[in-house]
């Protein structure tokens, strides 16, 4: 399989960590997806064995990467970013415990992750393609992006330099 292992560290607020997912994050992953589902694009319910293939496929493929983000020690939310085309695509960016709400820390790892795209994909559009019933969606917009294509159900967004 194909390691893939990157981490940022935000020493200005606190110990936050966010490093690429293992093995043994996914099933704390499937946990938030299947909580959070009515908020993306892929609601069904997914069971331990769709995870278990996803994350299989997931090692396998270039220039896709899940992160899960650490406060204080504790799993509190993952975000990922894929390269598609001349673009890079944000994803499942989910605050899976409730108790980190703003504290800042999905905004931050949002930073980090965004800062470490400009440098290794330079000139690529950063994108989100978001749901309209998605109730975070002015969150995206606070985090410095901007409406670039509206669709029927969703939105598609890109991230301004940040």
């Amino acid at each position: 399989m194909t390691e893939k292992s990157l981490s940022f560290s935000a020493p200005d607020s606190g110990r936050l960590l966010v490093r690429t997912i293992v093995e043994d994050d996914i099933e704390l992953l499937r946990t938030w997806k299947n909580a959070y589902r009515d908020r993306f694009f892929f609601n069904d319910n997914i069971t331990p064995d769709m995870q278990e293939k996803w994350f299989r496929s997931y090692l396998q493929t270039a220039h896709d990467f899940m992160f899960v983000v650490i406060r204080d020690g504790e799993r509190v939310g993952c975000l990922g970013f894929r390269l598609r085309g001349d673009r890079v695509d944000f994803y499942n960016i989910i605050l899976g415990d409730a108790r980190s709400a703003r504290k800042g820390c999905m905004s931050l790892a949002l930073d980090r992750v965004c800062a470490h795209v400009r440098q290794h994909y330079p000139g690529a559009p950063i994108m989100v393609s978001v749901l309209r019933s998605n109730p975070d969606l002015d969150w995206y917009f606070r985090r410095g992006f901007t409406l670039s294509a509206e669709h029927e159900t969703f939105v598609e967004l890109t991230r301004n330099s940040q």
